[in-house]
């Protein structure tokens, strides 16, 4: 009977770790038989009063729904013992057995490394349960479970192609339960959906209180006798309603083990429904960029790797505005379980095309920026970024060093509503000054955007969202001073 329990377990346990590929420690309601089971091939004093584990020898105990059950040590009680406190996720128990199953002379090594893995997953250490499910899969190819833990482990690596491969072998290898085999295809199918094309379209319906980013302000330029004989006015602010839309695709391909090749474009822009017909260059506000870029990602458990060569184009004023190449490298590194840090880099050129080389000169801009995100509870996200931008042009005059800062929160809440708040202040300061001021030009923005989306009222897969956003300008130059308010219903349909 223990025989044939012990196999009963084993392709138990095969089907109960594999249940979902986003949580792992979803127990599935057979596990009451399989409890039941465990407590038919104990004895019946092996049930004890709690009062009485200290005075027993050789034996340790496991709690199964509350009452408390003797384990004989020996190497079959303890393996069983060992395959129930992994499905339990009791991670407190398999410690401690681990440890005694381990020091019987006739135990299963495999087992071992199998349960130390799953052990260290438990807390978060996917590198180090790797490697010991390595170890137990060097000793026995062909334990199913060693197998189904390991392809799972490289899932969770990101490590898709050594994942697939073993998947694949289970799944023509070995005559499996049905359940097991569509957990399997479960995650075939999502290793498969990351190199599928992906992308997202956007379509937003929006007011925007100063297009133009005028103040109005009215100064006197030139006082005789106390009296104001010249004015000059600025432009007043522009409010508009506008289009919004925005495209992103991507497609990746697999390289080898964590290594990913990954094409994308975006599409985004803006058209307005008024212009500035008095503005002597910049009439029509309304902007169209379009970018592609090729990027190199590595990826495992702890840390990413993104290097890329990006291609922007901003059309505006109805014609091409510039082009920009750029390089760029972003990094994220986990620090703990619910703490990230991530950093950027990026050098930038930008080349003004046709009549816009009149009005403004070429430059280049280097990024430097750290940050960091931190998850205090599921579906709650914080996060803060510090920005150091350079601007380089061939003359000083424009030339300009800005800092930023962002703030941001993120929560999904129960009731199907998310909402995203971001605050940002960003510092700028140009080298020298210029003909406007006799002091080098220097700008305080604050920003601050609030989103609510609705998934849940979500149609054929469309997410409404509303989205507020202000933006504040101060300037020791009046003409760069204003204030903006936006509004906007946006729908979004990811695929």
């Amino acid at each position: 009977m223990k025989s044939k329990f012990f196999l009963y377990c084993t392709l138990y346990v095969i089907s109960i770790n594999c249940k979902s590929i986003e949580t792992h420690n979803e127990i599935s309601n057979d596990f009451n038989v399989q409890t039941k089971n465990f407590i038919s091939n104990t004895n019946e004093n092996s049930l004890l009063d709690t009062s009485l584990i200290s005075q027993t020898q050789n034996a340790t105990y496991i709690t199964i729904n509350g009452s408390t059950y003797l384990v004989p040590h020996t190497e079959h009680d303890l393996r069983l013992a060992i395959y129930h406190a992994i499905n339990a996720n009791l991670w407190g128990d398999l410690s401690e057995l681990i440890e005694i199953y381990q020091t019987l002379p006739n135990h299963q090594k495999q087992l071992v490394y199998m349960a130390q893995g799953l052990l260290e997953r438990s807390r978060g250490y996917i590198n180090k349960a790797l490697t010991h499910l390595q170890r137990a899969y060097d000793i026995n190819k062909e334990d199913l479970r060693v197998q189904l833990e390991l392809a799972r482990l490289y899932f969770e690596d990101y490590n898709n192609r050594q994942s697939k491969k073993i998947f694949i072998s289970l799944a023509q290898s070995y005559e499996l339960p049905n359940y097991t085999k569509g957990l399997i295809n479960e995650y075939q199918s999502a290793i498969n959906s990351q190199y599928k094309w992906q992308g997202n379209i956007g379509l937003s319906i929006g007011y925007d209180s100063n297009i133009n980013q005028g103040n109005g302000i009215r100064q006197c330029v030139f006082n005789f006798m106390d009296t104001c004989v010249i004015y000059r006015n600025l432009p007043p602010p522009i409010g508009s309603s506008y289009l919004g839309l925005n495209f992103d695709l991507s497609k990746r391909y697999a390289l080898s083990d964590n290594n990913d090749l990954e094409i994308s474009a975006r599409f985004q822009g803006a058209k307005y429904s008024k212009t500035d017909s008095k503005a002597l260059f910049l009439t029509d506000y309304s902007n169209f960029s379009s970018s592609a870029k090729i990027s190199y990602i590595y990826r495992d458990s702890v840390k990413k790797i993104m290097l890329y060569p990006e291609f922007e184009i901003l059309h505006k004023n109805k014609s091409t505005y510039y082009q920009s190449p750029s390089i760029n490298l972003n990094t994220e590194i986990q620090l703990s379980r619910r703490l990230n840090l991530n950093s950027n880099f990026s050098f930038k050129w930008i080349n003004y095309e046709g009549e816009n080389k009149k009005y403004f000169e070429d430059y280049k801009q280097v990024n430097v920026g750290l940050g960091l995100v931190f998850e205090p509870s599921k579906n709650t996200f914080l996060y803060t970024n510090f920005d150091f931008y350079r601007n380089l042009y061939l003359t000083n005059y424009s030339s300009s060093k800005e800092q930023s800062i962002r703030i941001g929160a993120y929560k999904y809440l129960s009731s199907g509503v998310y909402l995203h708040a971001l605050a940002m202040y960003r510092d700028t300061k140009n080298d020298v000054a210029n003909f406007l001021s006799i002091e080098p030009r220097h700008d305080n923005t604050k920003i601050a955007i609030l989103s609510i989306g609705l998934p849940k009222i979500s149609f054929k897969g469309v997410v409404p969202e509303l989205r507020f956003k202000y933006i504040q300008n101060k300037s020791n130059i009046d003409f760069y001073i204003y204030t903006q308010r936006e509004i906007s219903l946006n729908l979004n349909y990811s695929f």
